[in-house]
């Protein structure tokens, strides 16, 4: 327990990193980081996974959703999150999931799943 109080958007955040960092592969894992990220009244943090090939480029937020209790990832690549902020756009809102409250683990697999993706095909 810490002294000092952590907003609860972060203590979701962490836990569902924390519960990633079980499952995700070594050679997967060394590809991404981890920064921060707010939305006003949403604290919490953004996964970027960096493909070595330069291929593609997966970003995620996570944190607890403003409304409720509820597990917020937003998922997108690099080119729908703003690069100083990661801040999603839209298009990235969008493509939001929630989770139940305490439901870490399956945050965390839906993430791994999206880390594992290939590369996106853009339509011309």
């Amino acid at each position: 327990m810490s002294k000092i109080p952590i907003a609860d958007s972060l203590v979701v955040a962490r836990k569902v990193v924390r519960a990633l960092e079980k499952i995700i592969p070594k050679e997967l894992a060394k590809d991404c980081r981890v920064e921060s990220w707010s939305n006003c009244r949403e604290q919490g943090l953004c996964i970027k996974r960096w493909s070595r090939d330069g291929g593609f480029d997966r970003r995620v937020v996570v944190a607890e959703a403003r409304s409720s209790d509820s597990i917020l990832v937003v998922t997108g690549t690099y080119c729908d999150f703003d690069m100083q902020t990661n801040q999603p756009s839209d298009e990235a809102w969008h493509n939001r999931q929630y989770f139940d409250c305490g439901e870490y683990e399956l945050a965390a697999k839906y993430i791994l799943k999206i880390f594992k993706k290939n590369r996106l095909t853009v339509k011309r």
